[in-house]
């Protein structure tokens, strides 16, 4: 256990966190007495609960942010054209995914499909 209280320890500032954090409460425990411990850990729960409806709050605005750039790109640049190109592009990689290149039109035009030259020499 002399591992637990070596210094090398107490390098990671992550230790420091952890005294800070536990050890330090447990001393406000034993020195002051259960109701200021109370006291404390419900301003702390309180903080961490603010801090958690800080953070709902700021995704919330994040995730209403992104809806209406989304609305506002396809209205700038066309709904039809946008949906229509997302169609497409579903219809390209269902294709690619079922038939390869070739379902797509890249091999059959260059390296030897329907068209290539060495087919229509015999």
């Amino acid at each position: 256990m002399w591992w637990l209280l070596s210094l090398r320890r107490f390098a990671n500032w992550g230790w420091w966190l952890v005294f800070w954090e536990w050890l330090l409460p447990l001393g406000r425990f034993f020195e002051w007495g259960w109701f200021v411990f109370r006291r404390w850990l419900l301003h702390w729960r309180l903080v961490f609960r603010r801090w958690l409806l800080h953070r709902r709050l700021v995704f919330r605005r994040w995730l209403l942010h992104r809806r209406l750039m989304l609305w506002w790109w396809l209205l700038e640049w066309g709904m039809l054209r946008v949906i229509s190109k997302w169609l497409l592009h579903r219809r390209l990689v269902l294709r690619w995914w079922l038939l390869g290149w070739r379902g797509l039109g890249v091999i059959s035009k260059r390296w030897g499909g329907e068209n290539h030259q060495s087919k229509e020499q015999h």
